[in-house]
């Protein structure tokens, strides 16, 4: 999806032996970091810092005498380091007459720069009192056996993740 939110990617590709090469961000003149390919032409650099959003990242060789190549082919990224906003459930109580594996609510995030694509999981911590209790499958919280837990409201921590990575944890009781 190439969408991430690491701020300092590496790049890694192949050059000539020993070639220098120039990684550039999506203006062609935005140096975000240099190396040395190896004896087999193989090379990696870790960007500088990159700021939230599209970028378009190329790297250029030099040879010996200094002559550039033009760009290789461009890598599309974009850099997210927003935290999903919200986590919520439809519902509030749990309802103790359903049968095992019964659904309790749907979760739901806001998150706009992913647009809504996320995980769901329990997380053990303060305030997951319940957690052992309940079961995620594909954003549905699931009660394992409603008459244990008994009706009304539990305690459970609960994270969710956005495609870049970046999670919000929360307690929905």
């Amino acid at each position: 999806d190439r969408i991430t939110n690491v701020i300092t990617p590496t790049v890694s590709g192949t050059a000539a032996a020993n070639a220098l090469l120039t990684l550039y961000d999506s203006d062609g003149s935005t140096v975000l970091g240099t190396t040395t390919a190896d004896g087999s032409g193989n090379w990696s650099i870790t960007s500088s810092k990159l700021a939230d959003g599209p970028h378009s990242l190329q790297a250029k060789q030099s040879d010996a005498a200094g002559n550039q190549s033009v760009a290789g082919a461009s890598l599309q990224l974009t850099v997210d380091t927003s935290v999903p906003s919200a986590l919520n459930l439809s519902a509030s109580k749990v309802d103790a007459t359903a049968g095992s594996n019964a659904i309790v609510g749907t979760l739901s995030s806001i998150d706009s720069p992913d647009g809504g694509s996320f995980t769901y999981a329990l997380v053990a911590g303060s305030g997951a009192t319940d957690n052992a209790l309940f079961s995620i499958v594909n954003g549905v919280l699931h009660i394992n056996d409603p008459a244990t837990a008994g009706a009304g409201e539990h305690s459970i921590r609960v994270s969710t993740t956005d495609v870049a990575g970046n999670t919000l944890e929360k307690v929905l009781s």
